[in-house]
């Protein structure tokens, strides 16, 4: 999650719009990044720091910060920490997450898509 961080926050502080408006937009939708419209946080980028983006990523795994979900992929064990592998590689964003893996198939089976557990909840990739 770590490596994630790394990038999204390197795509974050980009020159590029097309590297980081998606990662800013994901930012003010998920309300880590507050006060600022699309255009002002670009023209402003530099001040996106790495907890930001951890905390983004907790949010969009359904914990309430960063440290919390440390905590949670500390405990899992090595096959579920290879569904985040599975994520960053296969799926991009967004993915769907649910509270429980039964939900998370439940969508899968009516909507399409993959289901994977992560933890005690599950996600759903295209």
């Amino acid at each position: 999650m770590l490596y994630l961080g790394k990038r999204l926050h390197r795509a974050a502080r980009s020159g590029s719009p097309a590297e980081s408006l998606p990662v800013l937009r994901r930012l003010l939708k998920s309300g880590v990044v507050r006060g600022h419209s699309l255009s002002s946080l670009f023209a402003q980028r530099a001040i996106i720091q790495r907890k930001h983006l951890l905390q983004l990523l907790a949010l969009e795994a359904g914990h309430g910060d960063w440290p919390g979900f440390r905590r949670t992929l500390a405990g899992l064990p090595p096959d579920q920490l290879e569904a985040f592998d599975l994520i960053v590689r296969e799926a991009g964003y967004p993915n769907h997450w649910f509270a429980t893996y039964e939900e998370a198939e439940h969508f899968a089976h009516t909507r399409g898509g993959r289901c994977l557990r992560v933890g005690g909840q599950g996600v759903v990739i295209p």
